[in-house]
């Protein structure tokens, strides 16, 4: 639930719980997430800054997880699965999204 103070509202929708529990026993989970969902994921995760580039994230979606990987591991696999490629300066990753094909 999230509850609004400044109108006395609130709304009720349904939480991942998938990636709540996952976050318990060390595990990054993805389910259905597009590149916009999944970078700040391992932002937070890892603790380092993410940057999309060509920002079309939002075309693809992605359902994978990973058991306590370090950050290269999880860049690789995802590198593979979408084709993504990246950089990493210091404690940022830029991520470079290939465009989406209009169907």
């Amino acid at each position: 639930m999230v509850y609004n103070k400044i109108d006395n509202s609130h709304r009720v929708s349904f939480a991942k719980t998938q990636n709540l529990v996952a976050w318990h026993k060390n595990q990054l989970c993805f389910v259905n997430a597009s590149f916009d969902e999944i970078a700040p994921m391992l932002a937070r995760w890892y603790d380092i800054d993410v940057k999309l580039e060509h920002n079309t994230g939002l075309c693809r979606r992605y359902t994978v997880s990973f058991n306590n990987e370090p950050i290269n591991k999880v860049l690789n696999v995802l590198e593979k699965l979408s084709g993504i490629t990246y950089q990493v300066k210091d404690r940022t990753v830029i991520i470079n999204l290939k465009k989406c094909k209009m169907i």
